[in-house]
């Protein structure tokens, strides 16, 4: 039969009632442990609270920042009308009953416009430069402490950089009431002698539970600076209140943003419970001296056993674990016990929805990460593929010229037009690839400004109207450091975005010096550029208003190259244009550098009359038969092969000097096949080309290490072939 339950107040009268001196010693033993605890809980109460306001304090300080990240999005502010962004400023300001107002000031911390007053009146001034320039410096954001503004009435600055373009343009604030901080004091459940204040960077006191009005602004009292002046984000300790009463202070900082909470119990309470216990425990000890012993052990034990299960309980709540509390004879502890159950419950769901958010995040995390991989790829496996039938088509096309073929010499520029048109889209792709993994190559050495324009104008010469260009240079030569190949690319972009706006052929390259920095600009008399597209045109893929028919083509990549080219050459590039119709103009601004002592010209390829035989190993029949009938027209012995196999007998069979092997053949890739032949013809000393559509540093540098003495990016011109060939052979022929 359980036993009848009964209040722990009544079995603690019961207790007192029957206590004898052994009880009494330990009774007053438990009174001193309980003071010690009662002040220990009290410091840990103190400490709690400040780290949840602080939490609280930081929260709403980082929405109030997010907030404003929201407002600087505005289409308005990044097309700098700050006329339209003062009306959508003050709607915000009526929105959000804490902001007082907002400021808008430029990047130098000039005011544009304060919501408080009418648009365009003078007289704004900051309230807080020095939160204004660490916005400034750091582009960061930034809370300044409380102060009063120019209106009647203490608020505090939070401040946004605005980035337009990369740059640092405006700097966005909100002036905040410290009522919303009020609130959230205020709504702590404790008792209205506690006294809980807020303090900014400067120790200024933002918010008060008590006499806020009185007090707001005002700095901490000397004790309660000096313990918070130790440095540490938290702490407790005793300090004085402003009406000078002794507290136990519990004090917590904000480590983003300097500010502090301090929330100070008043001793006297402490005290006041102390001397109540010990007067009623003194005088309940004297009158039970000569109660019953075994009564008053016998409950005793049963209070202990029941908070010990309770105590242990809890110590399996803190590590964790589920508790399970089995129902205790007071209805006290069985509350507490359920209170507690209820809380682990509670963590339990908790703990398994974060590990099932945790989870979901890794799985969306995974399939981004392979979604990146799978685009990566497909952009690599589509330049190779685009590759392979542009060579023959390139190489018929040099076929054709050296055959001095005039009956369709039209035709063929036409179809050589389009086919470098198709090669360029093929790069540009790539190379927009490249940008976005960070992975385009530069080389870094002294580079002839002439030799980059002249290169620029071979590049286009062959697009109507090209010779028509107006091209002028300083009188003095001018050196850049950097990529000759991604220099020369930037320039030939410009001119072939112009020609292509301007068919007219009137375009003017300039180039001037200014101290040393040069200036090279590319002007037009075309389509023109509207103010909208201006703000976009050096995005990717972006591309202005077009008729149906596209007649300027492209992909909308190559001024997007043309910025990262320049950027990575520590310059900087900008679009300017009167509007549509009236022609545009593009400038690039690089740093020059001192003219190299001495300059070795390694262009011109070196000169040959010796003749090969060559074997080709390629399985595009188009790509192979082309390659073959342009080195025989230059005086070599040739020979096809289109698999693995077939180069293997090949080499065996013909003993090339030479042997072209294509790198993505379908039986063996072009490395094993390398490898294959260098193992089984141990006495064939001939040289190796790798003919490839993958053209980056790696890809050269692996062909290099399995033996390849060149490697060729698929489509290869016939200059370029020969040239290497010849070069081959004349550096010692096998």
């Amino acid at each position: 039969m359980p036993e009848r339950t009964q209040s722990l107040r009544k079995s603690l009268f019961k207790l007192a009632a029957i206590g004898l001196i052994p009880l009494a010693i330990v009774g007053t033993w438990g009174i001193g442990t309980t003071i010690s605890q009662q002040e220990r809980e009290m410091k840990r109460s103190a400490l709690d609270l400040s780290r949840a306001l602080a939490s609280a304090v930081n929260a709403e300080l980082d929405s109030t920042v997010s907030s404003l990240r929201t407002l600087s999005y505005t289409t308005a502010l990044n097309e700098h009308d700050t006329r339209q962004f003062y009306d959508i400023a003050q709607k915000a300001v009526k929105a959000k009953e804490s902001w007082s107002g907002v400021i808008l000031t430029d990047a130098g911390g000039e005011v544009i416009f304060k919501t408080v007053l009418p648009f365009g009146e003078p007289g704004g001034r900051v309230i807080d430069p020095k939160s204004l320039q660490q916005v400034i410096q750091t582009n960061a954001p930034a809370v300044g402490p409380i102060a009063m503004g120019q209106v009647p009435g203490y608020a505090f600055p939070v401040r946004v950089p605005v980035i337009v373009d990369g740059r640092l343009t405006y700097i966005l604030t909100a002036a905040i009431k410290p009522d919303r901080l009020l609130e959230i004091v205020q709504r702590q459940n404790v008792p209205r002698s506690w006294a809980i204040s807020v303090f900014d960077q400067e120790g200024n006191r933002v918010a008060r539970s008590k006499d806020h009005e009185k007090t707001v602004a005002t700095k901490a009292t000397p004790s309660l600076a000096a313990l918070m002046a130790e440095n540490a984000l938290e702490g407790t300790g005793m300090s004085k209140t402003l009406e000078g009463d002794e507290s136990l202070t519990g004090y917590s900082k904000l480590v983003d943003y300097n500010w502090s909470v301090a929330v100070g119990i008043p001793t006297a309470e402490l005290r006041t419970a102390t001397y109540r216990t010990l007067a009623v425990y003194a005088f309940g000890i004297l009158v039970s001296l000569a109660l019953c012993t075994l009564l008053a052990i016998r409950m005793s034990r049963k209070i202990l056993d029941s908070l010990e299960t309770v105590r242990k309980q809890a110590v399996l709540f803190e590590q964790g674990k589920p508790v399970d509390i089995a129902q205790s004879p007071y209805p006290e502890i069985d509350a507490l016990a359920n209170a507690l159950r209820n809380a682990s419950l509670e963590r339990a769901d908790v703990e398994t929805e974060r590990e099932r958010l945790l989870a979901s995040l890794k799985e969306a995390l995974a399939r981004a990460e392979e979604a990146s991989q799978a685009k990566d790829q497909f952009l690599a496996i589509l330049g190779h593929e685009l590759r392979n039938p542009l060579a023959p088509m390139v190489t018929i096309l040099h076929l054709m010229e050296l055959r001095g073929d005039t009956a369709m010499s039209r035709e063929r520029q036409i179809m050589s037009r389009q086919v470098a048109h198709m090669k360029r889209l093929v790069d540009d792709l790539l190379d927009v690839s490249r940008i976005t993994q960070g992975r385009l190559e530069m080389q870094n050495e002294e580079v002839s400004l002439a030799a980059v324009i002249e290169q620029a104008m071979e590049a286009v010469a062959s697009l109507p109207s090209a010779k028509d260009i107006n091209v002028r240079l300083p009188e003095s030569p001018v050196w850049l450091r950097g990529d000759m190949s991604r220099l020369v690319q930037a320039i030939t972009n410009l001119l072939t975005n112009a020609l292509r706006f301007d068919p007219s052929g009137n375009i003017l390259l300039t180039a001037t010096t200014e101290g040393s920095t040069v200036r090279i600009a590319v002007s037009d008399h075309g389509t023109g550029i509207s103010k909208e597209a201006l703000a976009r045109i050096f995005e990717p893929f972006f591309q202005g208003p077009q008729q149906l028919a596209r007649a300027s083509g492209g992909l909308g990549l190559g001024l997007a190259i043309v910025r990262h080219i320049v950027e990575r050459h520590g310059g900087t590039v900008s679009a300017a244009s009167g509007g549509s119709g009236k022609g545009s103009t593009f400038e690039i601004l690089l740093p020059t550098c001192a003219q190299p002592s001495t300059r070795v010209d390694d262009s011109e390829p070196p000169e040959s009359e010796h003749l090969g035989r060559i074997a080709i190993i390629d399985d595009n029949v188009d790509a192979a038969t082309t390659i073959a009938e342009a080195l025989r027209i230059a005086g070599h012995d040739v020979c096809i092969g289109h698999s693995a196999a077939q180069g293997l007998r090949l080499v065996d069979e013909f003993n090339p000097d030479i042997a072209i092997l294509d790198i993505g053949l379908p039986d063996m890739d072009g490395f094993e096949l390398a490898q294959s032949i260098r193992s089984q013809n141990k006495e064939w000393k001939g040289r190796l080309i790798a003919l490839s559509g993958y053209g980056q540093k790696a890809d050269k540098v692996k062909a290099a290490s399995h033996g390849f003495e060149a490697h060729l990016t698929k489509p290869a011109s016939i200059a370029e072939l020969l040239a290497v060939t010849e070069a081959l052979l004349a550096s010692g022929k096998t």
